[in-house]
């Protein structure tokens, strides 16, 4: 992945992309839509077709469309930390002087860290 090359996907399409993969019930299927449209949309270097998509093992499907993703919140300046947690220097970096609302969850079945809603709670109000 290394020499691979990704159009970043813009904060707007972050945002629709995260909320299609949080909302859906029946994951892995559902997942695979969401994954083909970004890798099809934003990956320019591997530029992989819909049959070798469909024909690419889930787990490596997942890898290329995390690479996208998380090169995509690195380009917007929201990187992550390496084991994808959600800190509140993550979020200080995320909030503009046009931010109405800083919505996350407690805890995280996903990504599996709690994250420590009192000081990011103290920041907001601030």
């Amino acid at each position: 992945m290394k020499n691979s090359k990704v159009k970043p996907l813009t904060k707007d399409q972050l945002i629709i992309s995260i909320d299609r993969l949080t909302r859906f019930k029946n994951t892995e299927s559902k997942y695979l839509r969401v994954f083909f449209d970004i890798l099809t949309n934003n990956l320019i270097s591997p530029k992989f077709k819909k049959s070798d998509l469909e024909e690419m093992d889930y787990k490596e499907l997942t890898l290329w469309a995390e690479f996208v993703i998380n090169s995509s919140f690195e380009a917007l300046g929201c990187a992550l930390n390496e084991d994808y947690s959600l800190t509140l220097d993550n979020i200080k970096k995320m909030v503009t002087p046009n931010t109405k609302v800083i919505s996350l969850a407690m805890i995280s079945n996903v990504i599996g860290d709690v994250r420590d809603i009192k000081s990011i709670g103290d920041y907001c109000k601030s």
